[in-house]
């Protein structure tokens, strides 16, 4: 897979080159981390309830549990990574020609005066929705991605990965202390 001759476009608007669905796709993967995660989840239910066990203790078990679970069904997706980081230097590159040489020119016209008619001239021209564009297009480039999965497909397999864990959570802490701690994360 990694060597598919894809034509990936720098300024594509899902920040990924256009492969951005193709990790959209992972979010579907959740269901699997929660029925994967429901096992553990009931190991530490019983150990807790039986053995007198604090949530605390297995709170770096199950970070790992989680980012066990990025790994799994996120880290496929980092074979397009060199393909991403090669079409994203690619378009800085010639992005980055085009609009400097569109800016020379539009600064030659419009700054230094090789137009004629001065600020005036410049109203009903295109040239200044141009030079927004270029700079947006450049952004566009410059905020690529290079995995093809952003946030929010990380979040929903983290939301999932921690499902199994919520009602040991609700059984342990009161929903006082829970409702408190949600208040003070949101103001």
């Amino acid at each position: 897979m990694s060597q598919l001759d894809l034509n990936l476009i720098p300024t594509h608007p899902d920040r990924s080159g256009g492969l951005g669905e193709v990790g959209r796709v992972q979010e579907w993967f959740g269901i699997l981390a929660v029925a994967l995660l429901a096992g553990p989840a009931g190991v530490f239910a019983r150990e807790i309830f039986l053995n007198g066990i604090s949530l605390r203790s297995y709170q770096f078990t199950i970070a790992g549990l989680v980012v066990l679970s990025l790994v799994i069904f996120l880290g496929p997706m980092l074979i397009f990574s060199p393909q991403l980081i090669l079409a994203r230097w690619r378009g800085l590159r010639e992005y980055g020609l085009l609009a400097n040489t569109y800016s020379r020119k539009f600064h030659g016209r419009w700054i230094t005066g090789e137009a004629t008619g001065g600020a005036e001239a410049l109203l009903g021209t295109g040239d200044i929705q141009s030079l927004a564009d270029m700079g947006n297009s450049y952004d566009f480039v410059s905020r690529m991605r290079v995995v093809p999965f952003g946030p929010r497909t990380a979040g929903t397999i983290v939301l999932s990965s921690l499902a199994p864990m919520l009602p040991l959570a609700f059984a342990v802490v009161s929903m006082r202390d829970i409702l408190d701690l949600l208040f003070k994360m949101l103001f």
